[in-house]
């Protein structure tokens, strides 16, 4: 599982990927907000419904995800 502490911008080729799934959870962690987003694998992964990737995002960190969301997809 990994907390993120920063987001930079990078210009590099996004291969084809899986599609999957995906769960969200929220939690309070010493008095902080957090909220991790899972992946549960592709329906092609040899053994199902085992988690692939952990992201855990901070207030901060979504606030910055926000923002560049907002910017990337002209929302």
């Amino acid at each position: 599982m990994a907390i993120l502490k920063s987001l930079s911008r990078v210009d590099s080729k996004i291969s084809a990927q899986t599609e999957t799934d995906a769960e969200y959870s929220v939690q309070i962690k010493n008095g902080e907000k957090l909220l991790k987003i899972v992946t549960v694998g592709s329906k092609d992964r040899a053994v199902k419904g085992v988690t692939s990737q952990n992201i855990v995002l901070d207030e901060a960190i979504a606030k910055e995800l926000y923002e560049i969301l907002k910017t990337e997809f002209n929302l």
